[in-house]
């Protein structure tokens, strides 16, 4: 049987039913569960449709590969971690300090879900055009609360490149920990130094 990813196309055509919703987040809980206990590996499109019980033809209808699956399951990951900092006072501190505590949590709850992490990891720099959607959907989300952070401490006009740096960093840090074994320690170190330079 081919390996090759199939194309994703029913998302992008169809609003979802409430139905068609739910059986959405079955796959990404499934694929949520199985990336946390065996990592990147452990997702099989068949794992998949087995531990939501569901047909493999319907996780084909709503991911195209896996990578794009995982990407998803990242950006559910990163809306759930950014809702939980919303606490992270916008206006105390320096903005080197609020993106550093931002940047703190994010790595914190990672170093707790390694393994879903460097699955995650996987899918987003495999260049699987599946996931494009939702690698642009992950990177927005990110880029989002980094500029809620920053507010007035940067200027307009230098805060999208700012954003775009932050980005980068933020990829370069779950790579080196996901993938390279450096410590959430490590990271942390690495992180509040970039959040120093970059910013006021």
């Amino acid at each position: 049987m081919s390996s090759r990813p199939m194309p994703a196309t029913f998302t992008t055509v169809h609003p979802l039913s409430h139905s068609q919703r739910e059986r959405r987040q079955r796959l990404l809980d499934a694929a949520r569960d199985l990336a946390a206990q065996g990592g990147y590996p452990a997702v099989t499109m068949h794992a998949v449709a087995d531990r939501a019980e569901l047909a493999r033809a319907t996780v084909y209808r709503y991911f195209g590969s896996k990578d794009q699956l995982l990407t998803a399951v990242g950006a559910e990951w990163a809306r759930g971690v950014i809702a939980a900092q919303r606490a992270i006072a916008l206006e105390s501190g320096t903005a080197a300090d609020r993106v550093g505590a931002l940047l703190d949590a994010i790595f914190d709850q990672a170093a707790t879900e390694l393994p879903l992490c460097s699955a995650v990891v996987s899918a987003i720099i495999s260049g699987d055009p599946t996931a494009d959607r939702e690698r642009r959907e992950l990177y927005a989300l990110w880029m989002s609360r980094f500029d809620e952070i920053l507010d007035t401490a940067v200027p307009a006009a230098d805060r999208a490149e700012i954003d775009y740096l932050l980005g980068q960093i933020l990829l370069g840090a779950f790579t080196s920990m996901c993938m390279l074994g450096q410590t959430p320690d490590q990271i942390r170190t690495m992180l509040a130094a970039a959040a120093r330079r970059l910013l006021p």
